[in-house]
């Protein structure tokens, strides 16, 4: 890449050209080139790059994703940002908020105006109507709308009984109220951030020292990169000396978060142009194949295509004999020695059944299911449950209580004891309704055993003495219970970092509730472990364990396509549901009506929903087709796990584009 040279790469798949952006990277800093910023889609991609860079080479690169730049920069130039605020304490710099803060926060507003009478109109949950209000302000922040607007936005749009668009006027109420109280405290949310980097952005002191820092760039992905992002770089190619931009014609899969593949690709417009055609992880009938699906999807025309790729499809009646039968095929796979790593099984909906029963199918050979979906509750690692059960029992002044599955599962891991055991046990303190642990009664210590009781009583003694004492923070709580009750137990490091990961969101947690008294009155580790128990899913993803070599991956499409290249083989699950075509449209969320493409007052029709629920269906198989490089086996059933018999169009789609030899 010669000196302003301002380059665009389109690659017709994802995984075309993967080493290009870093042989990029490391030709400029050879010719001593050193400011470059490198925007990534994710953490899963900055990681990628630190482990292929050549760091002695090119020094300390600049990796960011988009939020991730902000931060820095909104951080480093607060001085600058604070005039862009209204009044407020003097702080050093500002307190992020993690999503699950975000949510807690927003689901206790909703809940006091939910009093008011507000919201009776809504089918949604207070928690999912703060998670929609919170990805509403997120939609307008990432185009740059004002927040202000949101609530007539959407009205204006809703198409549906009258008496319903009373609510987003009450939206709007909850979205002022919440930001006041941040902006107050210099508590910054991601559609804060985002709001705030877009004041800062044109500040004239600011472009001077952004453009002396960065002389070159480099964007990954940039079909997924949102409107403000964009404003960004465009901002950054009128004056950097080199640019390379890499845009793939298979992405987009991040339009529900806020994405605009559409606009993106005009920022190319200006660039000296280079195509990729060739998909190097499908054969060529396999893209022709993937097109036509896509097509066929959308009700569009098309030419039955081969596809080699495509082995026996797996239909039974019951969706639990899909699942065994699933099993048993990839038993098959990896018996046959393809590494349990190139299998992937793709669901649009991963739930618990569903990985239960594949980790009990392959379990009896030595493999296992990892579920690389980003929705998973920390409730559901055993280790963290325990932390916060026993944090329960041992601060009954909060006035919350464990349930007997709760319980059980401590009991079992703590006591190291069979079910049964720790049944008896979860029963004994349920009846009581002690504080704590209560002191056990002959007959229920003659029916564990000694050996049970005698740890049961050492755990009572411990909260007992626990509770003689002055209260500690939430975060030094857990790490003394891990200390003292839980690491003597040998946990492994996927366990360990379950840990980990609660007790560093109890210290983000920690801070910003204990700034807020007037909303939440009294301690803050009731607060957090309140939040805990409601299911939020923890914000920060940490450092991951080394990937296991025996573990076959579980997704949803969007996970598997924005983390795993390619595989081996792929598994569609539940293509006789609905669920392959859900849209993006919520109550009080519509990430389509919030952006800088839509045409204001104009109505959100049913027609209009389903037309971009097919687009996204058609974009979704097609990328997933691209990525399969030697067999892909769809399997449905008639019935549902609930029993609802399935009428998806799907498995009729794919039979009619498939030509037959």
């Amino acid at each position: 890449m010669s000196e302003h040279n301002k380059k665009a790469v389109f690659k017709a798949c994802a995984a075309a050209c993967p080493d290009l952006p870093i042989k990029t990277y490391e030709r400029l800093a050879a010719e001593g080139k050193h400011q470059i910023l490198v925007l990534l889609m994710n953490r899963t991609q900055i990681s990628r790059w630190h482990e292929n860079l050549s760091i002695e080479k090119s020094g300390p690169p600049h990796l960011y994703s988009y939020f991730g730049f902000i931060q820095r920069e909104i951080t480093k130039y607060w001085p600058l940002v604070e005039k862009h605020l209204p009044p407020g304490p003097p702080v050093l710099a500002p307190t992020y908020l993690t999503m699950e803060t975000t949510q807690y926060i927003t689901e206790s507003l909703v809940e006091k105006y939910y009093q008011k009478g507000y919201f009776r109109e809504m089918v949604s949950p207070p928690d999912r109507l703060a998670m929609q209000i919170t990805d509403s302000r997120s939609k307008a922040a990432l185009n740059g709308l004002e927040q202000k607007t949101i609530g007539r936005q959407l009205e204006e749009a809703w198409t549906g009984a009258p008496e319903k668009a009373a609510v987003f006027n009450q939206v709007q109420e909850v979205i002022e109220e919440y930001r006041s109280i941040c902006l107050q405290q210099r508590l910054l949310d991601y559609p804060l951030a985002v709001e705030i980097y877009n004041r800062l952005l044109p500040d004239p002191i600011y472009q001077e020292h952004l453009t002396k820092e960065f002389k070159h760039l480099i964007v990954d992905n940039l079909e997924e990169t949102v409107p403000v992002a964009q404003d960004l770089i465009a901002f950054l190619l009128n004056r950097v000396e080199t640019a390379l931009l890499i845009y793939s014609g298979d992405g987009g899969h991040s339009i529900f978060f806020g994405a605009d593949p559409f606009s993106a690709r005009q920022l190319t417009i200006d660039c000296q142009v280079e195509n990729y055609e060739l998909c190097p992880t499908c054969s060529p009938d396999t893209y022709s194949w993937a097109e036509a699906l896509s097509r066929a999807v959308r009700n569009r025309p098309v030419e039955p295509k081969p596809c080699t790729l495509l082995g026996e499809p797996v239909f039974t009646e019951l969706r639990s004999e899909m699942i065994a039968e699933v099993g048993t095929r990839v038993l098959t796979l990896l018996q046959q020695g393809v590494p349990a790593r190139e299998i992937a099984l793709v669901a649009p909906f991963v739930d618990k059944v569903l990985e239960f029963t594949l980790n009990q199918i392959l379990s009896k050979e030595g493999y296992k299911i990892e579920n690389i979906t980003r929705s998973r509750r920390l409730l559901d690692e055993p280790f963290a449950l325990a932390l916060v059960t026993l944090a329960v029992l041992a601060h009954p002044q909060w006035g919350q209580e464990a349930g007997f599955g709760e319980l059980l599962e401590t009991i079992h891991l703590v006591l190291n004891t069979d079910p049964v055991r720790a049944g008896l046990l979860a029963e004994a303190v349920m009846e009581r309704k002690t504080p704590g642990l209560p002191v056990l009664d002959l007959d229920i210590q003659n029916r564990v055993g000694a050996a049970a009781a005698k740890k049961y009583n050492f755990l009572a003694d411990w909260l007992n003495n626990y509770r003689l004492q002055p209260e500690l923070n939430p975060e030094t709580f857990l790490q003394r219970v891990f200390g003292e009750i839980l690491s003597p137990l040998a946990p492994a490091p996927e366990q360990i970092l379950s840990c980990r990961q609660l007790i560093i969101s109890a210290v983000k947690f920690t801070p910003v509730i204990e700034s807020l008294p007037e909303l939440f009155p009294g301690p803050a580790g009731k607060y957090f472990i309140e939040m805990i128990k409601k299911g939020t899913v923890a914000a920060e993803t940490l450092e991951k364990p080394e990937p296991d070599p025996k573990a076959v991956i579980l997704a949803t499409p969007y996970a598997y396509l924005l983390t795993v290249p390619s595989s081996r083989y792929q598994f569609w699950l539940d293509i006789s549901g609905e669920t392959w075509f859900n849209g993006d449209a919520r109550e009080i969320s519509n990430p389509h009506i919030l952006s800088r493409r839509w045409s204001p007052g104009t109505g959100w029709t049913g027609e209009l929903d389903q037309i971009t629920r097919l687009d996204k269906a058609g974009r979704t198989l097609r990328a997933l087709a691209h990525r399969c490089r030697e067999g892909l086996i769809t399997a449905g059933s008639t019935y549902s796990s609930f029993g609802w018999e399935q009428f998806g169009p799907l498995p009729e789609i794919i039979e009619q584009v498939t030509a037959r030899e």
